[in-house]
């Protein structure tokens, strides 16, 4: 039985990024495991994911109406927010403005939604960051 409590990255626990269903799927790459320490490092302030979704296994991301090629599944997709410290839209235009200014190179999607950030490591073939509301 895995360990919930194993530091996946210096911020994030296995707990926070593994699969909700009880699984236990916990698969982030190299790729994104640097992304959110990055954006973690930018924020300074703490990352809430338990309660949204960080890895997801098929059947979960099924239930939870995840689109069926949702980057969650490969390890590469991470949903949070920063409580009262920050809101989304707070956390969105941050990010935006790192990417812009090329500050933020591992970022290849991100989703603005009511309560939570949807951020991702898959960068589009044009190399455009794919941004969203949902």
């Amino acid at each position: 039985m895995p360990d919930l409590n194993e530091q996946i990255t210096p911020h994030f626990k296995r707990s926070e990024l593994q699969c909700h269903c009880g699984c236990g799927l916990c698969n982030p790459t190299k790729e994104f495991k640097q992304l959110i320490e990055h954006v973690r490092q930018i924020l300074d302030v703490p990352m809430y994911c338990e309660k949204h979704s960080g890895c997801r296994c098929r059947k979960h991301n099924a239930a939870v109406g995840g689109s069926p090629n949702s980057k969650h599944m490969y390890g590469q997709a991470l949903d949070f927010d920063c409580g009262n410290r920050l809101s989304p839209v707070a956390i969105y235009n941050i990010l935006l403005a790192k990417y812009i200014h090329g500050e933020l190179p591992e970022l290849g999607g991100m989703g603005l939604y009511k309560t939570f950030v949807h951020i991702d490591c898959w960068h589009a073939e044009d190399g455009h960051l794919r941004l969203w509301r949902g």
